[in-house]
């Protein structure tokens, strides 16, 4: 009889787990520019890491992280986009790269462990924001992100004008303001220009109402 329950690991890939990393990063390869380039991969090995939540030895979701101040990233267009966008130093910043799940996990939340995971290495480095990047191609569970204290902050084209949701988290928590539920805005998902304006505008969305809007506020 198959275990209804799993106990799932998370642990940091190496060179060994290469055909790990390679089969994440090719995930990018329908985009119209593959942030995981030959160019960027051995970057992440030297400054950041790649880590993988696991069911028994077999990764069944992937993500990386990477400092915004770290050479192979600050060089990049994302890099400019982001600490123009955030208005803060990119030495702040702890970019967490898109998360990877099986397809046969997908109903399992897994943002919470890793966001877990990415908080972690964010105070293990001084790093006071997290940095969350979905090519909008691929989705976004905004629900669990929204759950976990994200906010979504712009959607916005970094690299070669692929777009990306940008969603951002304080690292300490205790410094975050409590702010009113006034002026609270909705917008369609579907209506992408409209939350782009909003974003711009300083409007960030913080949760969904039972209809699937964002709510927006700031």
């Amino acid at each position: 009889m198959e275990k209804e329950y799993r106990t799932l690991t998370i642990r940091r890939l190496f060179i060994e787990d290469m055909s790990w990393i390679e089969k994440y990063a090719a995930c990018f390869d329908g985009l119209f520019f593959n942030p995981l380039s030959e160019k960027l991969l051995p970057g992440v090995f030297v400054q950041g890491a790649f880590w993988a939540v696991c069911d028994g030895e077999m990764p069944v979701a992937v993500t990386y992280i990477l400092d915004a101040d770290s050479h192979s990233f600050a060089q990049s267009a994302a890099g400019w986009h982001l600490t123009d966008l955030l208005g803060e130093k990119a030495g702040h910043c702890l970019v967490c790269g898109y998360l990877w799940t099986d397809e046969q996990y997908s109903h399992i939340d897994l943002y919470t462990p890793i966001t877990k995971l990415w908080m972690i290495q964010a105070e293990r480095k001084n790093k006071t924001i997290l940095v969350h990047l979905v090519p909008s191609r691929f989705g976004a569970d905004f629900e669990k992100l929204f759950y976990n204290g994200f906010q979504l902050i712009a959607l916005r084209g970094l690299d070669n004008l692929v777009p990306y949701w940008i969603f951002t988290r304080k690292t300490d928590v205790g410094t975050e303001k409590t702010l009113p539920y006034e002026d609270v805005k909705k917008c369609p998902l579907s209506d992408t220009k409209g939350l782009s304006q909003l974003c711009e505008k300083g409007y960030r969305a913080f949760d969904m109402d039972m209809e699937k809007n964002l709510l927006f506020r700031r």
